[in-house]
């Protein structure tokens, strides 16, 4: 979110922000953080398969990308497994953290307590045939998304 006290029609109202009116700023970026592609949100995203909007926003930044064999790093905002599995056949890996809150995770994953430092690898429940789900204890449990 970048701060904009003008007048613009497409600026974006976020509630809990410190700053809650501006520009939002999508952006891909290389791992030595340089910008490679970016847009400004405008309130309308076209639909590259009914995925939600974030999953829009990561199609529509990895346009030129797909089909490459590139490797994708997310955080838990933009990770999802629709929007794993649509990479994966559009030839791109994922990886990142995933909210266990999730539609698509089942309550057995939710609930399984695991002990401080202990991971379970591939659990029956959140895995598939064409990739792996990995859930780990910290602090806290993480879940992780990996293709």
């Amino acid at each position: 979110m970048i701060l904009w006290h003008g007048r613009l029609y497409f600026r974006q109202y976020i509630k809990g922000k410190r700053h809650k009116y501006g520009l939002k700023l999508y952006s891909l970026c290389d791992p030595h953080g340089l910008i490679l592609k970016f847009f400004l949100y405008w309130g309308v995203l076209e639909d590259f398969g009914g995925k939600g909007l974030v999953a829009n926003v990561v199609l529509k930044l990895m346009l030129d990308k797909l089909n490459v064999g590139h490797s994708l790093f997310m955080d838990n905002y933009y990770n999802s497994f629709p929007l794993e599995t649509a990479l994966l056949r559009l030839g791109t890996y994922c990886t990142g953290t995933l909210r266990m809150d999730r539609k698509y995770i089942s309550p057995e994953v939710k609930s399984a307590k695991l002990k401080k430092g202990k991971q379970s690898v591939g659990m029956p429940k959140m895995s598939c045939a064409e990739n792996g789900r990995t859930s780990g204890l910290y602090r806290t449990n993480v879940g992780l998304l990996s293709s």
